[in-house]
């Protein structure tokens, strides 16, 4: 990781700009998402004139079957990826100076003593005087504007300006409640409506398809930006367990401040980044877990108060719990420790608790029944109420103390998280170069605030194709016949039907399926990897192999494709005549099939790790005569096989019991007529 610790990003004198190549490679790319755009929309109308003459009208895209469409609108989708993420890592670079920035780094140079955290909330935050008489000009127009129609209504204030981490430039976040039969998005409807007629704000934008939807505006007098939801009371709850937690112990608030700073400086939080709420329950835990814990689990808090229920979840907390904590690290020493702790944190496979202080593994929460209380209360809750799942396929998973389904980390993408644990290794870089027990604070904050980490440009889907590397990648979603197959499967295993359930019984019977495609017809050699490695970030592995092959089995033979036993041994006979036929060949390579955005797909990776070119073409060919041309075809083939088979052996079956009926009714028959005869 490369750094730079002496020179301050604001002290530029131009502007970053991208070299020549890139220029070009960008134009380059912009001629032919044009070329794309124009080739499809020609598809299209060509299709809607066929579709006409046919008297069809069943189909109004581009046949998304047809392999030659499919394939430009992947590449423009790739195209389009690449386009905007070339674009945010402009925008990091072309950042502007942070307003406060300057005069803290003036402050701190004359702070001695453990001043220095007191500069920054002197600095960053707003007077009590000027924050109350914002606060009370806001509400009386919110008031004002939602009262000519609902003429009750309790508004509630939460978050920053709640918890005491607010800055100058914070939003306000406002809780709305009407006394009204209507449901949650009809008075959300309703609500922005009335704003939008008020003169007391601008620029209304109701956000409905959000976890929480809520009504994003600008207060005109006070130049305030502020978030507005009707439907979620938890974010007032939590917001006052965070002013609870940053005012139990003199260290945690200027701490917390200090944390938050540092973020914004890099840019670490924000719109589409990790949230301040994420930041600050990371410090939290981070205190639960130090050799004298400075601030206790929330399954501790709520050991001596009543229970108090919003819907599925126990909101209370003990707001008097002592603090009797023997920590006796001074603030800077606790900063040190919170970016040790974080820069080689196993996030990719855990889930952070602060309900009982610890991490769990993310499979805990991915099975029906758990084996902790965090995981058990959460799926209790989830099968009584139809809650959302909790979700474990983002690089940072961090569970709401009281909200136990919610995952306050699934803003987090695998860029932003990339960029916080490099910035947390920077930081303990800084700490070794200027330890805090022979340097002063103020020193110290200062490279913190001012050295960055190189900004790189993110790594998009479309340069893993485009570079001579040594992956490739497939996504398959569930077919309608797949789903239809193992669905009788499902059931005589009479698992929970749950749509997360048989989500995951289509993974696992896919996985299943490539395997036995890979060793029993094309004959690859698979060995399983004894350790599970950490792929993909946020993914569930589902099955890790070495590849690895000697023999050509499967070029110029086309789609496998069967209907029964006999033709499924052909297949296997003629795997067998071309590996006698042959010529030795020798490539090895790692095949990961990963489950993703909550088993909707799985995606099946193979990478040879050479990086020789030969290689690399020979990886390509196998990829794409097996897993892109015989994989769906395959699943299909075999299921219908077994299908077929389970069907003779139940009319077999039938047969026999109804011929084992006669032979026992002629047994009886006969023995009537013995005992007849006798008599």
């Amino acid at each position: 990781m490369e750094t730079n610790l002496e020179q301050n990003p604001h002290e530029t004198d131009a502007p970053t700009t991208d070299p020549p190549e890139i220029d070009d490679e960008c134009s380059q790319e912009e001629q032919e998402m044009k070329q794309l755009e124009e080739e499809l929309k020609a598809a299209k109308e060509n299709t809607e004139k066929e579709q006409n003459s046919e008297q069809n009208t069943d189909q109004q895209q581009p046949n998304p079957e047809n392999p030659d469409v499919k394939a430009k609108l992947e590449r423009l989708r790739l195209l389009r990826q690449n386009k905007k993420e070339r674009k945010r890592a402009r925008k990091l670079q072309g950042k502007p100076e942070d307003p406060d920035l300057k005069r803290i780094l003036e402050e701190l140079e004359t702070s001695f003593d453990g001043k220095e955290f007191q500069v920054l909330i002197r600095v960053l935050q707003p007077p009590v005087k000027i924050l109350k008489e914002r606060y009370y000009e806001i509400r009386n127009d919110l008031r004002a504007a939602i009262t000519r129609y609902y003429p009750q209504v309790d508004i509630k204030l939460f978050g920053s300006c709640v918890t005491d981490l607010i800055f100058d430039n914070s939003d306000f976040d406002f809780f709305v409640d009407v006394p009204s039969n209507e449901d949650n998005l009809s008075k959300l409807n309703r609500i922005h409506r009335l704003i939008c007629n008020s003169k007391a704000f601008a620029r209304p934008i109701k956000i409905s398809r959000a976890r929480t939807p809520l009504i994003k505006v600008t207060h005109i007098a006070t130049k305030t930006q502020m978030d507005i939801n009707v439907s979620n009371p938890l974010g007032v709850f939590n917001s006052e367990f965070l002013r609870f937690a940053l005012s139990f112990d003199p260290r945690i608030k200027p701490l917390a401040i200090c944390i938050k700073y540092w973020a914004r400086l890099h840019h670490l939080c924000g719109t589409n980044l990790m949230s301040n709420y994420c930041l600050v329950n990371l410090l939290l835990f981070y205190l639960m877990n130090l050799r004298d814990p400075l601030f206790p689990a929330v399954g501790i808090l709520q050991n001596r108060v009543p229970e108090y229920y919003i819907g599925p979840w126990n909101l209370a907390f003990d707001a008097h719990f002592p603090n009797t904590s023997n920590c006796m690290s001074s603030l800077i020493e606790l900063l040190e420790g919170f970016f040790q702790y974080y820069e080689n944190f196993s996030f990719e496979t855990v889930v952070v608790c602060l309900f009982s202080g610890k991490a769990y593994p993310r499979k805990v929460f991915e099975e029906s029944r758990g084996l902790i209380m965090e995981a058990d209360r959460y799926q209790m809750a989830r099968r009584r109420f139809d809650l959302q799942p909790f979700t474990t396929t983002t690089p940072i998973c961090v569970q709401d103390p009281f909200e136990l389904n919610c995952n306050i980390g699934n803003s987090v993408n695998a860029n932003t998280f990339k960029r916080f644990r490099d910035y947390c290794q920077l930081a303990v870089q800084i700490f070794k170069e200027f330890p805090s027990e022979t340097c002063r604070a103020s020193i110290i904050l200062k490279k913190l605030f001012t050295s960055v980490t190189s900004v790189q440009q993110p790594v998009s889907l479309l340069d893993m194709i485009n570079n001579p590397t040594s992956k490739q990648v497939c996504k398959l979603q569930p077919m309608q016949h797949e789903l239809a197959a193992f669905s009788k499967i499902f059931d005589t295993k009479k698992l929970d039907d749950t749509e997360f359930n048989r989500k995951r019984f289509w993974c696992e019977q896919m996985v299943e399926l490539v395997q036995k495609m890979m060793k029993e017809v094309y004959l690859v050699n698979l060995f399983p990897f004894e350790l599970k490695r950490s792929t993909s970030v946020g993914h569930v592995t589902l099955c890790d192999y070495q590849i690895r092959l000697r023999k050509n089995t499967w070029s110029n033979r086309g789609k496998l494709e069967f209907t029964d036993r006999q033709g499924f041994e052909r297949e296997i006979a003629l795997s067998k005549e071309l590996k006698e036929k042959s010529s030795p060949m020798y490539l090895d390579a790692e095949i990961t099939i990963q489950a993703k955005r909550e088993r909707d797909y799985i995606e099946i990776e193979l990478q040879e790790l050479s990086g020789l070119e030969d290689k690399q073409k020979l990886l390509k060919e196998f990829f794409e005569e097996t897993i892109l041309a015989s994989t769906r075809s395959f699943v299909k083939s075999y299921m219908s096989m077994m299908a077929a088979e389970e069907q003779t052996e139940e009319v077999k079956n039938a047969e026999e019991k109804q011929n084992g009926e006669k032979k026992v009714e002629e047994t009886a028959n006969n023995e009537e007529i013995k005992a007849e005869n006798g008599s």
